[in-house]
């Protein structure tokens, strides 16, 4: 039997995009670029709020990617760089490891690395612009929550 794996859509990353943006609206401070990619790291949608320069939008792609790829949340790779600057500095520019990027998952499971499920992490989501990568995470998690409620709204009740 084949098991169809979930993939996020357009649709469904657009409404944790604005999620995103709301939130960050609503409790302000510095505004904020929001973007969300697929497994494979493929950029799905990005936005920004007015004002935002473009490095915060870049560095918001280079945070969902880098949580896609790793299977992980930005914030958790601090120490892997601390060990080998390099690595990031020189041989993978692409990634950014500052707080921010959450990977997408099904609700309750951990970090597909840590578990070693094959199949269990479904994008990225990047948020940059506010002061610190922590705000920036815990905006990128509105995104993630209503993501979590359009894939699998049996287990994020």
């Amino acid at each position: 039997m084949k098991v169809e794996k979930i993939v996020v859509g357009l649709d469904e990353a657009m409404k944790a995009m604005q999620a995103v943006l709301e939130e960050s609206r609503r409790v302000s401070g510095r505004p904020v670029a929001v973007a969300v990619v697929d497994d494979r790291g493929d950029l799905i949608c990005a936005a920004k709020e007015d004002g935002v320069r473009k490095m915060c939008m870049d560095m918001a792609i280079k945070k969902a990617y880098t949580s896609a790829q790793w299977r992980r949340n930005t914030s958790t790779l601090e120490v892997f760089w601390k060990e080998r600057p390099r690595i990031f500095t020189e041989l993978l520019p692409d990634y950014n490891i500052a707080g921010g990027g959450v990977v997408i998952i099904e609700p309750g499971k951990e970090s597909a690395v840590e578990k070693q499920f094959k199949e269990a992490w479904y994008g990225g989501i990047g948020v940059a612009g506010r002061f610190t990568g922590e705000q920036d995470e815990t905006l990128a998690n509105v995104g993630l929550k209503v993501l979590q409620k359009l894939l699998w709204p049996m287990k994020s009740q």
